[in-house]
């Protein structure tokens, strides 16, 4: 990181500030993969978004001094095949800070890092400190390109399968560019899918144990609404109705 003044030698070290600003990431990366994750969604999108909050962060502590964060991705993995873990390694340096007002604080280099595992989509969600151990970074791949619109009517003929697992596997080759899941809810077999990109939808199939089947497309989640979840095309877009 480059910066338009130095720093004295002779500072206390900035390793508190670089802490401070640490936490403040690792609430900002916690709070996006709240907010935005969906049940349905492939765990991925949790490396991406937090891998994408690299950086230089003007703001970082009360100093508003400039910091270096690094966030990296070590494993993304779900633990019901609709939630999302995501173990990150998150590290700050900053090159140090004169503060000239009165009362002021300055100090000179520092660092901090810690490990992470974030869990989102499930009723426990939760962000935990984990043993770095010398684990190493994983490419995080790019996100698929703009699948367009979802296709009713390939879902629909799909969902004829003779078993849940081949509807599945039906379902994970008609479309291949999309996060898939398949469940059984109050002896409904439900199949979801769901896009990612241009703009956040899901697609979900139902069949009932009489074998009657629906398919129907939520274009848009907005807040309030049910997630990407099988109970939203058994019981509709809210909990509880």
């Amino acid at each position: 990181m480059t910066s338009g003044c130095s720093v004295q030698t002779g500072l206390p070290s900035g390793d508190r500030a670089a802490k401070a600003e640490l936490k403040r990431l690792q609430v900002s990366v916690f709070n996006e993969a709240s907010s935005n994750f969906r049940r349905g969604f492939d765990p991925v999108v949790l490396a991406r978004w937090a891998t994408n909050d690299s950086g230089t962060s003007p703001q970082g502590a009360e100093d508003h001094t400039p910091f270096d964060d690094l966030v990296e991705a070590l494993s993304w993995s779900s633990t019901d095949g609709a939630d999302g873990v995501v173990d990150l390694r998150m590290s700050v340096t900053t090159i140090g800070y004169e503060d000239h007002t009165f009362g002021g604080e300055s100090y000179g280099p520092g660092s901090a890092q810690r490990c992470v595992r974030i869990h989102v989509g499930s009723a426990d969600e939760s962000v935990v400190t984990v043993d770095c151990g010398g684990r190493t970074p994983v490419a995080v791949p790019a996100a698929a390109k703009p699948a367009g619109p979802l296709d009713e009517k390939k879902l629909l003929h799909v969902m004829g399968g003779k078993s849940l697992p081949a509807i599945e596997a039906a379902a994970r080759k008609a479309f291949p560019t999309q996060s898939v899941t398949a469940s059984t809810l109050d002896g409904y077999w439900v199949v979801v899918v769901v896009r990612e990109a241009p703009d956040l939808a899901c697609m979900g199939g139902s069949r009932d144990p009489d074998g009657k089947v629906k398919v129907s497309t939520a274009p848009r989640i907005r807040p309030g609404e049910g997630d990407c979840g099988a109970d939203r095309f058994v019981y509709g877009p809210v909990y509880g109705h």
